[in-house]
């Protein structure tokens, strides 16, 4: 049952990444998910809020990267900005934070490595240290795009 959250939460973002839609995906996976924990382990209640909140966060990684989602072509249109190119600018930060939150979060947790709230904090750890890492300032940013004169 363990890997139980982790499973859902890749199948939930693959879905949602697919048809561009986090609410579908909760509404798909939901009415399978509750029945499948209840009838598979003797504490349903832990790994049932692990599970949802797997569902939850993989549903919303997976339309916020999707190219087909209805966010990212408003957010293009509006910007006037070729969606392909705006999913390319957002697909760096979203792997790396949501390859933090489900290696250190969702398995960590689910597995009983840790207590959930660990894996929260060790979570924010590794993305601060990712951004102290690999960070720049905004203005340091604006100065190397504007010509010199």
């Amino acid at each position: 049952p363990g890997c139980i959250p982790l499973l859902l939460g890749l199948l939930a973002a693959a879905l949602s990444f697919s048809m561009g839609s986090a609410w579908a995906t909760m509404a798909m996976l939901f009415p399978l998910v509750t029945p499948l924990i209840t009838a598979t382990t003797s504490t349903p209640l832990e790994l049932l809020m692990m599970s949802s909140g797997a569902i939850l966060s993989g549903a919303v990684w997976g339309d916020h990267c999707s190219p087909v989602s209805d966010t990212t072509l408003l957010t293009s249109m509006a910007t006037t900005c070729e969606p392909v190119a705006h999913v390319r600018t957002q697909l760096p930060y979203a792997l790396v934070v949501g390859g933090i939150s489900f290696t250190v979060g969702t398995a960590g947790s689910g597995f009983g490595l840790y207590p959930p709230w660990v894996g929260l904090v060790l979570g924010m750890a590794l993305c601060l240290g990712v951004l102290m890492t690999f960070g720049r300032h905004s203005h340091d940013a604006l100065k190397q795009s504007l010509p010199s004169s």
